[in-house]
Parts: C-alpha cells; structure tokens; sequence
C-alpha cells in the first residue's frame, strides 16, 4: 500500500457514509458555490477507477488528490449501496472499515467487507462484492487453477490451465522455472480463450532429468495481474541441459493456495540454506491461531497444509520467519489469508 492510498481510502469512506446516511449522492454543494458540487458518490466506475489513479480530474478547485482518488472507492461502496440496499450495504461496509483499520490498501479494505458479510450474511453477497470492486479495477484476477501438462517422452511439454471466470480477464502469463530457481516469464498470451502454451524450447525427459516447472498468471484489461497460479512439473529432457544462466534460490513465501479458502489452504516456503523456521498463522486482531512448524530446514521447498475447519471465517495472516543458520540474518514475510465459511 502507499500513504496516498490509505488517505483516498479514508477520504472514500468518508464521503459515502456522509452521502448514506443523508440519502444524496452530492457532497458539499452547500460549500462548493462556483460548482454544482465537490464530489459525488453516484459517479461512473468507466471513470472512477483504480486504473485512473491519480488521473482523475474532478473539481480540482475544491479537492486534493486524496479527494479526487477517494471517489473511486466512494463509488464502489454507493454501486454496494445500489445493488443490496443501504442497511446491508452500510453493515458490510462499516464492518468491513472495522476490520481493517489501519494501512491497507484497496483490495485489503474490500476483502474486509467481504469478512463482514461472511460474519452479518454467511457469505450471501460476495459475488456481488467482487463484481463491483472488479468494475472499479480493485479487484486483481484470480489465480488460474487445474494447470496440468501433457506429452510423451522427447515431446514438448503441452501446459493447460482452466480458463478464469472473471468477464475482463483478457489473457495470460506463462512463467517457468528449472530445478527450483526462480520462475521466469516465457509467454505473454493476449487472448482470454487461449489456455494452453507449448514449451518449444522443453522436451519431456525421464526420472533423473532436471525438473521444469510451469506457472500462470491471469491478466485483466486494465493491467491487473493475479498471483502465480499453483505449479505444474515435469522432467526436463532439452530445457535443462542448455547452459542458461540461474538466478539463486532464496528465502521466499509463496501465496497462499486456494485464497479464499475452505476449509485449508496449502501455504509453501523455499529456503537457500540451513535456517531456523517458524511459519504460524495469526487472526486480524493479532493473535495466534496457528504454529504451522518450527524448526530447523536444510536448503528446499516445502509445503504445509493450514486447516481452518476449527476456526470463524474472516481475515488471517501467515506469518514466516526464517533465521540463517550461518550469519543470523532473519527473514520475515508475511501473506493474508481469507477464510470463507
């Protein structure tokens, strides 16, 4: 997040809830004599979008950047407002500001709405939340699923993936990575249909080989990107043999997976050398749920699973921690979690 969009957040929720609670959509006409009005929260989501940030020309006599950027989340929080009537709307909308008080940026405040809807309405209008934040180019692609990869011995190696859901997905990303380095881009594609890749530069090998691995992401209209999808994997029998340059593994937390999950989602770390982990799962007040593992790891990737059956639905936080056996440094990440129920 950025200091500039926690205050246009803030400035957002302002305006709406002043604009609900009196029932007009105009705010501070009384104020605003040489124009018709200073902001509006039934504005056009064509304009007021996350695409347009700090692009946004509105009354530039009577408003600040934080102002003119806010209307892009009053506006989803009124289009809210429109599609579900005020009492739920203002419910959703207010628990949601309570959930995530403090920085975060745009995606995080919608997902605390959603929290608060799984809380008040057991989850009823989250499709109708993640349409409109996705008109006002809040919300960033899901990650593609079902990736997986075809061919016999000595062919190229054939990635499919299910296709996204989401109406202004406009195509994909292909990354690649050899033996656990880091994944690479090798195929922008620019059409949302088009949901398989042929590796021409791969043959499928045999046990023994090294390993490649295949990665996507799913790209908007307006730019969004998701988060790498989980990976598909196969022996190298061409790719890995070439004397390409390797980038180092790394101390690394990947994204959760599925995110929204229910009831577990699988959390995966990689680590470049011998160090004391502890991966633990806390709640959105700061308290811990969870101690996934602690110990000490040997250079690798690994995977745990964290089961949420036990626990409310909401926003939680996998936190992950890793102290270099060798020099002491300490590596600290930590990723949000949604929990559905």
């Amino acid at each position: 997040y950025t200091t500039a969009e926690v205050q246009a957040r803030n400035e957002g929720y302002a305006d709406y809830f002043t604009c609900s609670f009196t029932n007009d959509y105009l705010f501070g006409e009384w104020y605003a004599f040489s124009v018709p009005y200073m902001r509006i929260a039934n504005n056009s989501s064509s304009v007021f979008n996350y695409k347009n940030w700090n692009n946004i020309n509105f009354n530039n006599d009577y408003n600040l950047p934080s102002h003119r950027n806010g209307m892009i989340w009053s506006g989803a929080c009124w289009d809210l407002r429109n599609a579900l009537g005020q009492t739920i709307a203002d419910k959703i909308i207010f628990g949601g500001l309570i959930n995530i008080s403090g920085t975060y940026d745009f995606e995080s405040a919608m997902y605390g709405i959603i929290s608060a809807d799984i809380v008040e309405y057991s989850g009823t209008h989250i499709a109708t939340i993640n349409t409109i934040f996705n008109n006002r180019c809040i919300l960033n692609p899901s990650a593609p699923i079902g990736l997986s990869i075809s061919g016999s011995v000595g062919q190229h190696p054939v990635v499919s993936w299910t296709r996204n859901n989401e109406l202004d997905v406009s195509g994909y990303e292909v990354y690649r990575s050899l033996n656990g380095y880091t994944y690479q881009l090798v195929q922008s594609i620019n059409k949302p249909f088009i949901t398989t890749y042929t590796d021409l530069a791969s043959t499928i090998g045999v046990p023994g080989d090294p390993t490649v691995c295949y990665k996507i992401k799913a790209v908007d209209k307006y730019g969004n990107r998701s988060n790498l999808s989980s990976a598909a994997c196969t022996y190298d029998g061409g790719l890995g043999k070439q004397n390409e340059p390797k980038t180092e593994l790394s101390f690394k937390l990947d994204e959760a997976y599925p995110n929204p999950f229910n009831p577990s989602a699988k959390l995966s770390f990689q680590i470049p050398e011998n160090a004391s982990i502890k991966l633990e799962i806390y709640n959105s007040i700061g308290q811990k749920v969870a101690d996934l593992t602690d110990g000490i790891y040997e250079p690798g990737s690994y995977n745990f699973n964290f089961n949420g059956s036990k626990i409310a639905g909401g926003i939680y936080y996998a936190r992950f921690t890793a102290i270099s056996s060798s020099n002491g440094k300490v590596f600290v990440k930590t990723n949000k979690l949604v929990l559905i129920k």
